[in-house]
């Protein structure tokens, strides 16, 4: 009698795990995005981008209006902000605001602009990089915002400009090698 019931728990498990084992490689033939990787959990959810609250954008329109190296590069030109969002660090942790500011035409812009180096391991993470230059063909300008400091703290052409000239940096200044993209 035990043998028996030995064979029935025996024959009953085998058709269960042959069960398991169809219904496994059916699911593996259903259609749709694979599973996410074992252990990359982390990767497989997608990050909420940061965005900016109504006072934050009042706040960083206010700043880049006020701001001297601005009214000095644009003169009496007219412009507009035309985009702006949150500038972020890579794990989503608010700086301030970048705009894209937009000229009614394009035009040749020179004096001080702003650069800087980007350091996750600092807080703030950049360092401020003035430098003198001259750009031809600018119709916008990219523009970052701290707004725990309250100010402008980057300023450089939009796409399409042309560097006309040498860049001056700050005496004792060596800006670091260019990286090839992917590093």
């Amino acid at each position: 009698m035990r043998q028996t019931v030995t064979a029935v728990l025996i024959v009953v498990l085998v058709a269960v795990a042959v069960g398991v084992g169809t219904a496994l490689v059916v699911g593996a033939r259903q259609e749709g995005p694979p599973p996410p990787r074992p252990g990359r959990e982390e990767e497989s959810q997608p990050r909420s981008v940061p965005s900016l609250t109504p006072a934050q954008r009042e706040q960083a329109i206010a700043i880049i209006t006020a701001d001297a190296r601005l009214k000095a590069l644009l003169g009496d030109r007219p412009w507009r902000i035309e985009k702006m969002g949150a500038w972020h660090t890579s794990t989503g942790r608010v700086v301030g605001a970048g705009a894209e500011v937009a000229l009614s035409s394009p035009a040749t812009l020179e004096g001080e602009w702003l650069g800087m180096h980007w350091d996750e391991s600092l807080w703030p993470p950049y360092l401020i990089v003035p430098q003198r230059a001259k750009f031809s063909d600018v119709s916008h300008l990219h523009v970052l915002v701290d707004l725990d400091r309250e100010q402008v703290v980057a300023v450089f052409p939009g796409v399409g400009a042309k560097l006309e000239g040498p860049i001056e940096y700050p005496p004792g200044y060596t800006p670091p090698p260019v990286r090839p993209s992917g590093d």
